[in-house]
């Protein structure tokens, strides 16, 4: 049997752009990982199910200045005061969706989509670049509308702006 590993690598690609070597260096070796509820039949260590250098549970404000960066790096001309928009409970409940469907769809690739999140943080409309699964693309879609986010600010400013979403799915014995 299968187990489906869900891996977010959206932050992980982005540590090798980065021009500050320690902090590259820093991001690069950090690792969160969401466990799975119950260990795999026949043993008593619970699988990852999502693995990202970010905390999954920890909500913008709650991150590092250097995780924060991370964050800001796959947004184009973020100024100063300038912040994107991100789940208000961080990406934990994200991470458990995708990989409920991944247990489902068990197949490997790229997942590229991307929320409107209003002023208020609300989400508006997801656009769906890539997926692994076009099946999969409506339950992920509601879980993302659903989701409540920090809105993005604008010189300090709530604004409209899109959070980005890049996972990679993955399947493992």
């Amino acid at each position: 049997m299968h187990h489906a590993i869900f891996v977010a690598l959206s932050t992980i690609l982005l540590a090798s752009h980065w021009s500050n070597a320690a902090a590259q260096e820093t991001v690069s070796q950090e690792r969160f990982s969401i466990r799975d509820e119950y260990p795999r039949t026949g043993s008593h260590i619970k699988d990852d199910i999502a693995i990202s250098p970010l905390p999954p549970y920890k909500s913008y404000h709650e991150l590092t200045p250097e995780q924060q960066e991370i964050v800001k790096a796959r947004y184009e001309q973020m100024g100063e005061g300038d912040e994107p928009p991100y789940p208000e409970k961080g990406m934990a409940g994200i991470y458990k969706v995708l990989y409920e469907v991944q247990k489902r769809i068990l197949k490997e690739g790229i997942l590229d989509m991307e929320v409107e999140v209003d002023p208020e943080g609300n989400a508006q409309n997801v656009t769906v670049f890539r997926t692994p699964e076009a099946l999969a693309n409506e339950a992920i879609a509601m879980a993302l509308m659903r989701t409540k986010y920090k809105p993005a600010l604008c010189k300090g400013q709530p604004c409209s702006q899109k959070f980005l979403l890049h996972a990679m799915f993955t399947v493992g014995k």
